[in-house]
């Protein structure tokens, strides 16, 4: 997941940068470095939790099929994966508004760590609005917002087939058959898997 590797690095530098105020020469910064300690103990384990839900997701959903998963396993996965993604996002932000006003500066790997960690988070994907809404609505025996082409593809009883750029011709494939049209050509399924 993009906004984990971010998250991590702008934990690192902004730990460098408190470590270097509290050890350096001006008592005030170190002071009110000390003040900022609870913040990165809380980030630190935002981003920690994040890791491990994706962990938790891979761990269940990478290792089988994925038609032995219904629908409410597929939003989990889905709603998990933002989650995360949102978790690195508060953490990052929480961290620099902590940061100061030199991290703001172009030259900064904070401002551009900053950035990265938000505009991984910001994919349409990972957005908690959506995931979110999504897992719910499964919850309440809804169907999910958007079904894609091969939930769509299973759901007709097929498998996924192995080139998944064809799903979209086997769909339009079986929706001809299924309204009494023939679908023009060979089923480029059967077609890729004969050739030699």
């Amino acid at each position: 997941m993009p906004a984990l590797r971010p998250a991590r690095a702008f934990l690192k530098a902004f730990q460098e940068r408190i470590k270097a105020r509290i050890n350096g020469d001006n008592p005030v910064l170190a002071r009110e470095a000390m003040h900022t300690l609870p913040r990165l103990a809380q980030a630190a384990a935002e981003i920690d939790a994040a890791h491990s839900v994706l962990m938790q997701s891979v761990r269940q959903y990478c290792f089988a099929p994925a038609t032995e998963f219904g629908d409410l396993d597929r939003v989990k996965c889905r709603r998990d994966t933002s989650f995360a993604a949102q978790l690195c996002r508060r953490a990052v932000n929480d961290l620099f508004e902590s940061s100061g006003g030199s991290s703001l500066f172009e030259s900064s790997d904070m401002q551009r760590l900053w950035r990265d960690a938000n505009a991984a988070s910001a994919h349409h994907g990972l957005m908690w609005d959506i995931r979110g809404t999504e897992f719910a609505r499964v919850l309440m025996g809804l169907p999910a917002a958007e079904q894609g082409p091969v939930t769509t593809y299973a759901q007709a009883g097929h498998t996924t087939p192995p080139d998944l750029s064809q799903v979209g011709v086997k769909l339009q494939q079986v929706a001809a058959a299924s309204s009494g049209g023939s679908a023009q050509g060979a089923d480029p399924i059967q077609r890729q898997g004969s050739t030699s």
